[in-house]
């Protein structure tokens, strides 16, 4: 049954493993990793992204709320001003204030806690 087996003299070998080298010696096999790493923290400690978008959201609100109370005191006359128009304006003004102290609460809540000893910082990881 084994006459038509050859076998080969030649062995090969094991396919290599690699082993993962731990952080601190990846950390400066990048150039310019730490460099990178320590503006990534200064960005993400001012939070620029998470102001860059509730700013602008401050201004609409406030731009719309303005235009709101100025369509209302001004352009209406005493008569105009009845239910059905303070109801509108009810309308329009709650879901604006709504969802701008909504994001404002995320904004708060996603801070960093400067009362915590220690943390994540890109000093740990050298």
């Amino acid at each position: 049954m084994t006459e038509g087996l050859t076998v080969s003299a030649t062995a090969t070998a094991p396919p290599s493993v690699a082993v993962p080298t731990p952080p601190q010696a990846r950390t400066q096999d990048i150039p310019g990793k730490v460099k990178w790493m320590h503006w990534s923290e200064v960005i993400d400690s001012l939070r620029l992204f998470p102001r860059l978008i509730i700013i602008p959201m401050f201004v609409w609100a406030a731009w719309k709320l303005g235009g709101m109370l100025d369509w209302y005191m001004w352009h209406l006359t005493t008569a105009e001003r009845t239910g059905n128009v303070t109801a509108f304006a009810g309308v329009i003004t709650t879901p604006i204030c709504t969802v701008l102290g909504y994001a404002f609460k995320v904004y708060i809540g996603g801070g960093r806690d400067w009362d915590k000893q220690g943390g994540d910082d890109v000093r740990d990881h050298q």
